[in-house]
């Protein structure tokens, strides 16, 4: 699966810069009250950044942070 993954050409792999992670971490300080994972908030910050607005999971976390689910949407 991790070959499929990272050799698959329809799959692009985003790689988390320095900055990146400085910014996850602002957002991570800053949502305390959410129970975020620190994951959760530099998968937020690239999707902002790369304009992406729908996700493919079952973490109620990107609803409650404005993303809508590919799903049920």
């Amino acid at each position: 699966m991790g070959n499929t993954l990272l050799h698959s050409p329809q799959i692009e792999n985003i790689w988390v810069t320095k900055n990146d992670e400085r910014k996850a971490w602002k957002l991570f300080l800053k949502r305390k009250d959410k129970k975020y994972s620190f994951t959760d908030c530099v998968s937020f910050v690239l999707m902002r950044q790369l304009g992406i607005k729908k996700y493919l999971a079952c973490d109620e976390h990107f609803k409650i942070e404005g993303f809508k689910n590919s799903i049920t949407s």
